[in-house]
């Protein structure tokens, strides 16, 4: 088992730090609660280099607790914001020569799909009112096949 441990570990660009540190307790660390490199290199027994690799993916995304949490508080604001922006690309001949038209609709759907998710909206694209009149056209056939129903068990209780 320690051969193919060892095995493993020179897999690993022959860096081995990754493996021990806690990627969910060294980000919460870090980003939410401001600890340094350092302090989580000395509780993974690693050095500060090795936690710099491990939570660099995470640095751009995540920056800092205060920038996280105000995204999450906003969350829905900076879609709508995103949404905006993008129409506003569709609308500019500049930027629809740069990009294509197709790649910022597609963005554009992606966001507003995303946004009505948020705001507990439906995503499918139904005819509401289409539905009311067909329900309302099936409640009517029914109250008139109940009468020929009635109609039916009378005539028979009669004979």
């Amino acid at each position: 088992m320690k051969q193919i441990d060892k095995h493993l570990d020179k897999k690993v660009n022959g860096n081995t730090a990754r493996r021990k540190i806690d990627l969910t307790e060294a980000v919460k660390l870090h980003f939410m609660h401001g600890e340094s490199l350092v302090d989580i290199a000395k509780r993974y027994g690693v050095c500060k280099q090795a936690v710099h690799q491990a939570l660099q993916p995470f640095k751009r995304v995540l920056q800092d607790g205060q920038t996280l949490q105000a995204y999450n508080e906003h969350y829905i604001k900076i879609l709508q914001s995103s949404r905006n922006l993008l129409i506003h690309d569709l609308l500019d001949p500049v930027k629809r020569e740069q990009a294509s038209l197709n790649n910022v609709a597609y963005a554009f759907d992606k966001v507003s799909t995303h946004l009505r998710l948020e705001q507990g909206l439906s995503t499918a694209n139904l005819d509401v009112h289409g539905i009311a009149r067909s329900i309302t056209k099936d409640e009517s056939r029914l109250a008139e096949l109940d009468e020929v129903i009635a109609e039916l068990s009378s005539r028979a209780g009669e004979s």
